[in-house]
């Protein structure tokens, strides 16, 4: 910076002290040969004042042009009326029936007069496309009042919609609503397809707005009424036998919508797939297993593999596999599953470590070491954002902030002293709170800490960069941990710096803060940065992967813990099992850590191998070391983990028939795996695949369905399951610098949309011709000089 300029290209300044350099060579040399040395002197004394004149003024001229092709500017900020206007766009759907239908109209009558104020409808009937409203009615630096539920059922996301408004400089703004109208909803989550003969979890959710009535609810399987204690949200358990099955969840209910009281599921089943189990000895697992696998048990591995869908080695040496390791690889490869077992023969006690086995595992033999000196960095980033001033939870009395500040304070003390640590908080910018050092270095951190406040908007990325820029060039263990909400203003941008940082060996973890967290995007960073993702109530599980050792590491009973919850094998799963004896294993890079002891040793890990699965079990088949993992309440991890390996059900299949539930308005997939073109009243299929054919269905009706011998559900149109308003909203105005306002509050409407409407503008001076004009003139004043001092001594 040249003061009190700013300069475009500033490195072009270097090139000053070249160009003087070579002024000064030129102006040493003469280039004129004479003939005597007389003449020579001659010249010489009458030259020696023009080369200083020279010298000068070329400097100078040079240090012009110089700083003009540097580009010299400044920056005029001012501030600018803009235009006070405001345009409501009010949704119309069938959805926002439970609120005061005039809200909207009634808000332009009290508007009008004060402001400039329009209407305009963007939603109606059961299509909520309030994200294509509002990019449809933008402008760029206008007002919008978007007077709705939040929630978007059809065309582009809401989210993405309102960010794009506030990169065109247009304010999105909102009113806190409530519903005047009673109303409950029911939906049924769970496995579409299960293996018959097993039991399986399904979860019946109840919506509410307004006061919560007397109801009765109903869940029939086949005709068959299950128990159910009220209308509130339960899981249920069931047993399936062979064949489709019909449930149906129903609240019996005076309400104002009725079409969202009753939902239908269809779950299908398919035989116990054929498992091969490898075992030398007795196993209690296998006892497990045949109660619900087609399993057949050999002390050796068969020379065909083609009738099984995993296969499972109990506590197997790796001299005992040489031969085999082939054919293994080549049977995963093919997409089969492979579960390997651990035990007194296996991993670090079989001999694995080295082997060709070894390279099929997910997971390689040993434990990882400490070096004694500091080799684990961590950047832990802090949401101080305008959404982290937002309450935690319905109820809550505490913030956000107040909560992110919370784990951060107990994350920081879970670290090991010799812990290389920096702190970062951000909003719409990285903040430094602690830079990378070890704790001893850290004295005032905790205070720093409790005084952040919130504010402004949400750039994670521009964070993330700073993180990744500091740990790149770090030795030995480098992580980000991400403590937000995850409503981000850029949320690509931060998906890609993450992806950068995974590429660099820098693994991104996240921590999801208060109930409208957006943990879709958490995941979503977790996974491609190589990390999990936690809840509030899990960032405890950080302890494991970056925390203190146990004080006494060789006790006798080892608690399990879930690591990873956001795997097919952990959902839903609740685990309380310990064990006395595992195998030492330390995931590898493209492995997915499930479920490790409290501390921190790997006890179940997954990684897929070509189009095939392979699951990695560290403590054995529960026969010494781990029989609590056996038990009727920790067993679901086992057959999930199986279940994963075995992929997909209808694969190898030479006829089959797939339809996915859907609800009324929206199409679902006909798809069906057959060795000739499948015909079906009504539908148009198309081959895109060997011997898969796919057609598109829009049901017309709710209740039950078939095509081709297979039964699928509808239920109602998607526009009555979320009720009431949806909490994104609030939050997504807020991310966009927008307001949301009481109704009733005119007066502090028409203030706001004036003060939004003021628009600093930017103007850019470029000063590049003044400096070389300047040059110019004294690039003249010295030609001018010079003759002037010649004629004078003629």
């Amino acid at each position: 910076m040249i003061f009190p300029f700013n300069l475009q290209y500033p490195y072009l300044l270097a090139l000053y002290p070249i160009l003087l350099l070579l002024l000064v060579f030129l102006m040493r040399r003469d280039f004129i040969r004479f003939k005597t040395e007389k003449e020579k002197k001659e010249y010489e004394e009458s030259k020696k004042n023009k080369r200083m004149l020279m010298l000068v003024s070329r400097s100078i001229i040079f240090l012009l042009l110089v700083v003009a092709i540097a580009s010299p500017y400044t920056i005029h900020e001012k501030t600018v009326p803009g235009d006070a206007s405001l345009k409501i766009l009010a949704d119309n759907s069938s959805s926002f029936d439970v609120f005061e239908k005039n809200i909207a109209e009634d808000l332009k009558n009290k508007l009008e007069g004060k402001i400039p104020v329009s209407l305009k409808y963007i939603a109606s009937g059961e299509r909520s496309s309030i994200g294509d409203g509002i990019l449809n009615n933008i402008q760029g630096g206008d007002n919008i009042m978007v007077v709705s539920d939040g929630n978007n059922n059809y065309g582009r996301d809401l989210g993405d919609m309102i960010i794009f408004a506030s990169m065109l400089n247009s304010t999105i703004s909102t009113i806190n609503i409530e519903p005047v109208k009673d109303d409950m909803g029911i939906i049924i989550e769970g496995p579409s397809e299960v293996i018959e003969g097993t039991e399986n979890d399904f979860f019946v959710k109840v919506n509410k707005v307004g006061i919560d009535p007397t109801c009765r609810l109903s869940v029939t399987v086949d005709g068959a009424r299950l128990h159910t204690p009220g209308c509130i949200d339960q899981k249920l358990s069931y047993e399936f036998d062979e064949g489709y099955h019909e449930i149906i969840a129903e609240l019996e209910i005076n309400d104002f919508f009725e079409k969202n009281n009753v939902f239908y599921k269809i779950v299908s089943t398919v035989p116990r797939p054929k498992i091969l189990f490898v075992s030398e000895e007795p196993s209690q697992l296998l006892r497990a297993l045949v109660q619900i696998y087609d399993v057949r048990l050999e002390e050796n591995i068969p020379p065909d593999l083609s009738m099984y869908r995993v296969v499972i080695l109990n506590d197997i040496g790796a001299d005992k596999l040489k031969e085999s390791t082939d054919k293994l690889s080549n049977y995963v490869l093919n997409g089969n599953g492979l579960f390997v077992v651990g035990g007194e023969s296996s991993y670090d006690r079989g001999s694995y470590k080295g082997s060709l086995f070894e390279t099929l595992l997910p997971v390689q033999v040993g434990k990882g070491e400490g070096t004694g000196e500091s080799d684990t960095n961590i950047v832990v980033i802090m949401d101080i954002s305008g959404t982290s001033g937002l309450v935690f939870g319905s109820g809550s009395a505490n913030t956000k902030l107040d909560v992110t500040k919370a784990l951060t304070l107990s994350v920081l003390g879970d670290f090991k002293e010799n812990d290389k640590v920096e702190v970062i908080a951000f909003n719409n910018a990285p903040y430094m709170v602690s830079p990378l050092s070890t704790f001893s270095e850290k004295v005032d951190l905790v205070d720093k800490v409790k005084r952040l406040q919130s504010g402004g908007g949400t750039l994670l990325f521009k964070a993330l960069r700073r993180a990744e820029w500091t740990l790149e060039n770090e030795e030995g263990s480098r992580n980000i941990i991400v403590i937000s909400d995850g409503i981000d203003a850029a949320p690509d941008v931060a998906l890609d710096i993450a992806k950068s940082a995974a590429g660099k060996g820098i693994n991104t973890y996240t921590v999801g803060v208060g109930a409208d967290t957006n943990s879709a995007f958490l995941k979503q960073l977790a996974q491609i940065g190589h990390g999990v993702y936690f809840e509030p109530s899990e960032a405890q599980n950080l302890r494991i992967l970056f925390g203190k050792p146990e004080d006494d590491p060789k006790k006798d009973a080892l608690t399990l813990a879930i690591l990873d919850r956001n795997h097919f094998i952990t959902t839903n799963v609740e685990l309380g099992a310990t064990i006395s004896g595992l195998n030492f294993v330390v995931p590898k890079p493209a492995a997915r850590a499930l479920v490790t002891t409290s501390e921190g040793d790997t006890i179940l890990a997954v990684w897929r191998f070509g189009l095939g699965r392979v699951v990695s079990l560290t403590t054995d088949d529960g026969s010494k070391w781990s029989g609590e993992l056996l038990s009727k309440k920790n067993s679901q991890l086992i057959t999930k983990a199986i279940n994963w390996a075995i992929g997909d059900l209808s694969r190898n299949k030479d006829f089959d028939v797939e339809v996915k539930d859907t609800t009324l308005g929206k199409s679902t997939q006909v798809n069906v795996i057959s060795n000739t073109a499948p015909s079906s009243e009504g539908l148009s299929f198309s081959k895109v695949d060997t011997n898969k054919y796919t057609a598109s269905l829009i049901p017309e009706r709710t209740g039950f369905h078939s095509v081709l011998g297979a039964k699928f559900a509808v239920s109602y149109n998607d526009e009555y399951a979320g009720i009431g308003l949806n909490p994104e909203l609030a939050d997504l105005v807020v991310v966009s610098g927008g307001y949301i306002f009481d109704p009733n509050d005119i007066d502090g409407i028409v203030e706001a949309v004036k003060k939004m409407s003021r628009r600093t503008k930017i103007d850019i001076l470029s000063y590049r011709w003044p400096f070389i004009l300047a040059a110019l003139i004294l690039l003249l004043a010295e030609i001018s000089i010079r003759r002037l001092k010649e004629n004078l001594l003629r």
